[in-house]
């Protein structure tokens, strides 16, 4: 499953941007002709900065994202956007120089373009998709461990989102240093925590532990992963945060590269 139609208009996110209602639609219908009768498109919108269509065998709504490029990782000023919220102080620098070791150092990515669901799977998919044996429910959200999560996207010829993907996602297309819109509104700039979580590609639950696919260690690139090998790894990302800085923990779970490594965690799905 290839984006190859419809994919000079996703390439990059500011030539999406600029792009007019009837250049969106334009580039939905051929995606979805080329995407083949699995798919079906939706009705794009200004309002969001990405193309919606439904994955039929499931049901599931999916949004079609803009590649573009961004630092992956924890950066300086991830950093000076947290130390904000914390008291800076000698446990917390050595927190961060743990992050900069689990992290390694930042580096630049070009993410491409990619189908990928509008929200995690929840109890209410299990009449149009088999959960694996052993999921647990969490507040309606389906979670399971790695391997789990993996079988499941496999058995419906989809995937996990990698690393580079889901950051790109938190970082709502490579304009956040916390997640999403979470500075702006622990600085008071925006009128609600869910204004926080308003994703500009229209996904939901973010805040949430969900897994993701790591080949950063490999020398192949984590920014354009396939299905997933053996000798990949998986990893959590997101949802160690809250609507209130309660703790210097959750300023650092608010941080988009930061990982997590005690499954389980929610599955959301993806498409090339």
């Amino acid at each position: 499953m290839t984006m190859a139609s419809g994919r000079p208009l996703l390439e990059d996110i500011d030539v999406f941007c600029a792009s007019g209602l009837d250049e969106r639609v334009a580039a939905l219908h051929e995606l979805c002709k080329h995407l083949g009768p699995d798919w079906s498109p939706g009705t794009p919108t200004l309002a969001e900065d990405s193309l919606p269509l439904r994955h039929l065998p499931t049901g599931l709504d999916f949004v079609a994202v803009p590649g573009g490029e961004f630092e992956m990782g924890l950066t300086e000023e991830d950093l000076r956007a947290a130390s904000y919220f914390a008291d800076w102080t000698v446990y917390l620098a050595e927190d961060a120089d743990s992050l900069r070791k689990d992290l390694g150092p930042p580096r630049r990515v070009r993410v491409a373009p990619f189908l990928v669901a509008r929200r995690l799977l929840s109890t209410r998919d299990a009449g149009t998709i088999q959960m694996p044996r052993g999921a647990l429910e969490r507040r309606h959200l389906v979670e399971t461990d790695f391997s789990s999560a993996i079988e499941l996207a496999s058995n419906l010829s989809l995937r996990l989102p990698s690393e580079a993907e889901i950051e790109w996602c938190l970082r709502d297309g490579g304009r956040s240093r916390l997640v999403l819109g979470l500075f702006e509104w622990y600085m008071g700039a925006l009128a609600s925590y869910a204004d926080a979580l308003r994703s500009r590609f229209g996904l939901d639950e973010l805040d949430v532990k969900q897994w993701a696919v790591s080949v950063r260690d490999d020398p192949r690139d984590s920014a354009a992963p396939g299905t997933a090998r053996p000798g990949d790894d998986g990893v959590i990302r997101s949802g160690g945060f809250g609507p209130v800085l309660v703790s210097d923990v959750e300023v650092f779970g608010a941080l988009p590269g930061r990982r997590y490594r005690h499954p389980p965690a929610a599955i959301r799905l993806c498409a090339r």
